[in-house]
């Protein structure tokens, strides 16, 4: 049985209550009109008996000059007319009305065999209706009125219960044609009910049928579309974990063997030998001081300093810091940024170390001989800051994945580079926290090209957006 409470057992509540008022309303408004055309059709009728009735009355009124007996002439069964001559008219001619209202000139009634009965002055609505009677000289001696007869009770009583079969047989279809809707309406919303029960117990995998393009359907498709993002997010998490775990691992089986060697006195306990451990030591904070970075932007919780920033200034000040690394390394690395550039609303630390992060991975992807440049340039309204290598490349399935976390390309996703592998996915949450994006060219064997594109212009009142990501 439905509950009480149920969005259908509400909507046929609602759609019943709407069909009784609606169908009511009809039927008072049409049952009210055909009432008032019906009662003039019967006061036509009325008034043409009683203008036929009239002339006898009035041979009665002459002959006997006065109403009185009148009542008793009228009486069923009194043959009326006796003594009136050639016109007398034998028979009750009462006979298939609906009564009559016999009154003198003043108002005042003679006469009421009407089923009401009783009547003692006709009122002004009859007097206008009335059929005056007139005598010799024509003038008025009494008013006639004619009850309505039997076939027009029928045909009101016809027609009241016409009205009310009809309002009813109305409201039965509506009330079914209301039930298959109420149906087909709730069906879908019972099934994201099912839906959102399921994925509140862990089941992300599960989709809702989209069986239809309007509200519902769009609905159903929006619910997948959460689906599918928590289900990546949960994946995510999980691979964070996993990532996490396997970053871990190697540092501190590093550090666990140096020592476990140190205790057995494999080695002396000398620089040399715990150089290793400081080392993975180093690697560690490194990667717990990435992972609260990134944990930090990801929440939208990494607070930005901005500041009006010169975009070529700070293009020179990356390049110049990495110019002896790149001069050791035999890289060719050079700087364009005309003069004239936009400035740029940021926080000038961060995109510095946007753009070192780029640059550390041109270099160490870039061989001897190789060069590395760092173009500044506007386009489209948007600041682009390119890092451009002739290195070897990235391989076209491992485009998709370079600003994922600790993705490396590479199946052993080594820390032996001493690097934690969350250099790539910070600067893309740092670039989106300034409203920018960074992409990524690549030809295998023909190097690489980063672009970090940044909003011009931007008001210093715009709050650090929420930094994400792709991961």
């Amino acid at each position: 049985m439905a509950r009480l409470h149920s969005f259908s057992v509400k909507m046929m509540l609602a759609l019943g209550l709407v069909v009784v008022v609606a169908v009511g309303a009809v039927a008072l408004a049409v049952n009210a009109s055909a009432g008032r055309h019906l009662e003039d059709y019967v006061t036509a009728g009325m008034q043409a008996r009683a203008a036929a009735l009239a002339p006898t009355l009035e041979r009665y009124y002459i002959a006997r000059g006065s109403w009185a007996g009148v009542a008793e002439s009228l009486q069923p069964g009194h043959a009326m007319g006796r003594g009136m001559g050639p016109m007398r008219m034998h028979g009750n001619p009462l006979a298939g009305l609906g009564g009559v209202v016999l009154a003198d000139a003043g108002g005042q009634v003679l006469l009421d065999t009407t089923t009401n009965g009783g009547l003692d002055r006709l009122a002004p609505a009859l007097l206008r209706v009335a059929e005056p009677l007139e005598d010799e000289g024509g003038a008025v001696v009494g008013y006639l009125v004619v009850g309505s007869g039997p076939q027009e009770a029928l045909l009101a009583e016809n027609l009241g219960r016409s009205i009310l079969y009809a309002g009813l047989a109305a409201g039965a279809v509506a009330i079914a044609l209301g039930l298959v809707l109420t149906r087909t309406v709730a069906r879908p919303l019972q099934v994201l009910a099912e839906g959102t029960r399921r994925i509140g117990q862990g089941d992300l995998a599960h989709r809702v049928a989209v069986t239809s393009p309007d509200e519902i359907g769009d609905l159903a498709r929006r619910f997948n579309e959460m689906a599918a993002a928590l289900e990546r997010q949960e994946e995510s998490r999980r691979a964070l974990t996993a990532d996490v775990a396997h970053e871990l691992r190697t540092p501190l089986a590093v550090i666990r063997a140096q020592v476990e060697a140190l205790q057995d006195g494999v080695f002396d306990l000398t620089p040399e030998a715990v150089a290793p451990i400081h080392d993975q030591v180093l690697l560690l904070g490194r990667l717990v001081d990435d992972l609260r970075e990134l944990a930090l932007a990801e929440a939208g919780q990494l607070p930005l300093e901005r500041s009006e920033t010169d975009p070529a200034a700070l293009a020179e000040r990356v390049a110049a810091a990495f110019g002896p690394r790149a001069q050791t390394a035999g890289i060719d690395l050079r700087v364009e940024a005309p003069a004239g550039l936009s400035p740029l609303w940021a926080d000038a630390q961060r995109l510095e170390q946007v753009l070192a992060n780029l640059l550390t991975n041109a270099l160490r992807h870039t061989p001897p001989g190789g060069r590395v440049a760092l173009r500044v340039a506007e386009e489209g309204g948007r600041l682009a800051f390119r890092v451009e290598d002739s290195g070897s490349g990235i391989a076209p399935e491992d485009l998709p994945h370079v600003f994922d976390r600790f993705y490396r390309g590479d199946p052993a996703r080594s820390t032996g580079d001493g690097h934690t592998g969350l250099g790539l996915s910070i600067a893309q949450g740092l670039a989106r926290a300034h409203g920018g994006e960074i992409t990524v060219e690549s030809c295998p064997g023909a190097g690489s090209t980063f672009i970090v594109t940044l909003p011009t212009g931007v008001a210093r009142t715009t709050p650090n957006a929420p930094i994400t990501s792709s991961g």
